[in-house]
């Protein structure tokens, strides 16, 4: 979020000239998605909880950054450990 708002920021702050005398103001609204390291997901997936927020940035009146909000989880070593756990192959 800190990135994010920084860009966000920067943009804001900066035109783009129309013509050698005219310019206009700029803004940008961003969107972002969060998700534990142990969560597997697929770039596709992360994109479109991303995009969500994204137009929900822009529905709040856009020049602003949006992100899931994130989840306090807190997972044993123990429940790690099976969730990345090498189940042997029979036979080997």
């Amino acid at each position: 979020p800190t990135v994010a708002e920084r860009i966000r920021s920067e943009v804001e702050r900066s035109s783009v000239a129309l013509s050698m005398t005219e310019r206009i103001g700029v803004t940008v609204s961003l969107g972002g998605a969060f998700a534990p390291q142990w969560v597997r997901s697929s770039p596709l997936l992360w994109a479109e909880r991303a995009d969500r927020q994204l137009y929900r940035a822009k529905a709040e009146g856009r020049n602003r950054a949006c992100f899931e909000p994130q989840t306090e989880s807190v997972v044993s070593a123990d429940e790690k450990s099976m969730l990345f756990a090498i189940i042997p192959q029979e036979g080997a």
